[in-house]
């Protein structure tokens, strides 16, 4: 999976298995003007139909019954009619 993320030219790559992920780095590590950033062991939540006026602390702490919460962010729509709304 390929997502674009909000900082310009900067995308997130998900592999199906570690060892595609492993030998996905390890290509692209080698194309010039690529920064590769490989995150081991992370995995990306996606909460939906939460109420946006749901305090993000409180997510962070259940969620961290789960693992460690690193970062995060409201997504927000980036094309067509509700661009802009979260």
């Amino acid at each position: 999976m390929l997502q674009a993320l909000e900082a310009r030219n900067t995308y997130d790559l998900k592999f199906t298995s570690d060892a595609a992920r492993v030998k996905g780095v390890s290509c692209l590590k080698g194309v010039e003007g690529l920064t590769v950033t490989p995150y081991d062991g992370s995995v990306a939540v996606t909460v939906l139909y939460l109420p946006f006026e749901v305090d993000q602390r409180l997510v962070a702490r259940v969620l961290s019954q789960y693992g460690t919460v690193s970062e995060m962010r409201w997504c927000k729509y980036t094309v067509g009619e509700l661009k802009g709304i979260y």
